[in-house]
């Protein structure tokens, strides 16, 4: 097994002292590796270093600008510090860019009870644009001018 899916895996086996100390011996060898970045935003997400996990993720999202995997995360983030409007594009992006079938039927309901929320997901989703990169202190719905929305929720 290589590097990368023995972090993934002790990640998933909730072995959060060994996943991070793959991660410590191997950054600099699997630095321009969008994997392994989102697999160290992971690892902040589980232990509630959001802030950090964002920083992974824009690397990823510099290395690879249609890196669902990286949307995905960046949403469930916002979603989870009650930043809905952020949430909503990134769940946009994350459904435009994957090629998951489950996850794209899953990304399909996000938001369907709250019209507002689906409509800036679905401006994401569907915009023609290449995604910018977002960092916390950017104003996300700025993006999405192609979409009238009265106001930030």
């Amino acid at each position: 097994m290589n590097t990368i899916g023995a972090i993934a895996q002790y990640i998933d086996q909730d072995k959060i002292e060994e996943a991070l100390n793959l991660i410590i011996k191997n950054e600099k060898e699997l630095f321009h590796e969008p994997e392994f970045w989102n697999l160290k935003a992971i690892l902040c997400i589980k232990t509630g270093e959001y802030k950090t996990a964002i920083g992974c993720l824009n690397n990823v999202l510099k290395l690879d600008n249609e890196n669902a995997d990286a949307y995905y995360n960046l949403a469930y983030i916002y979603e989870s510090l009650n930043i809905f409007s952020d949430s909503a594009i990134y769940y946009g992006f994350a459904e435009k860019y994957t090629n998951n079938e489950e996850l794209k039927k899953e990304l399909e309901s996000v938001y369907s009870d709250k019209e507002a929320l689906l409509t800036i997901k679905n401006c994401a989703k569907n915009t023609t644009k290449k995604p910018l990169l977002f960092y916390l202190h950017v104003d996300l719905l700025e993006y999405c001018r192609e979409c009238i929305i009265l106001q930030r929720l």
